[in-house]
């Protein structure tokens, strides 16, 4: 489906609680309230803002791979059924469409596509276990210095400057050293 239909799907939903993902590649897309509900009932995930110069304005999306849609879908309590071939309706009365809550969604991921600063995570919070003990006296530790060439290499690799593969052959170089010590 083309940007514009996709966009008049989604703003002539009667049912507000239905996700449209529509398969493009090896991904299922949702775009604007899919994306929304999915990102807040579903799963929160990446959301990515485009500008379409078709229709003149910037489109909120997620994406996941296709074995990931199939996976959510037997682990989340939704109905699903598949309209053609690349369009999928994911259905629950857990999705509850909140207009002014999908509108701050929308403008947070608009407005930093428009000035490039990612969103800020949103803290998790944590709480810290209560002490089952109070400690009486700080421990003492002792500093050990370990001369090897395995933590000389570790200490002299910078990981800014290598591809993920690289580091996956750097700690595998470093694995077959440690067993040859």
């Amino acid at each position: 489906m083309k940007i514009k239909e996709i966009l008049t799907v989604e703003a002539s939903k009667i049912r507000q609680n239905t996700i449209y993902m529509y398969k493009e590649g090896v991904f299922w897309k949702a775009y604007e309230n899919s994306a929304y509900l999915f990102y807040r009932f579903v799963k929160p995930c990446m959301v990515k803002t485009t500008h379409f110069k078709n229709v003149n304005r910037h489109v909120i999306s997620i994406g996941l791979p296709d074995a990931g849609l199939n996976n959510l879908i037997k682990t989340h309590d939704m109905e699903h059924r598949v309209l053609h071939r690349n369009t999928c309706v994911l259905e629950s009365q857990r999705f509850i469409f909140d207009p002014e809550v999908y509108e701050e969604f929308r403008q947070k991921h608009v407005f930093n596509a428009k000035t490039g600063l990612q969103p800020k995570a949103e803290p998790v919070p944590y709480v810290l276990p209560e002490p089952i003990a109070t400690v009486v006296a700080e421990p003492q530790y002792k500093t050990i210095v370990i001369h090897s060439p395995v933590i000389q290499q570790l200490k002299d690799f910078d990981l800014a400057l290598h591809t993920p593969m690289e580091c996956m052959i750097f700690l595998n170089k470093l694995k077959n050293m440690l067993r040859e010590e």
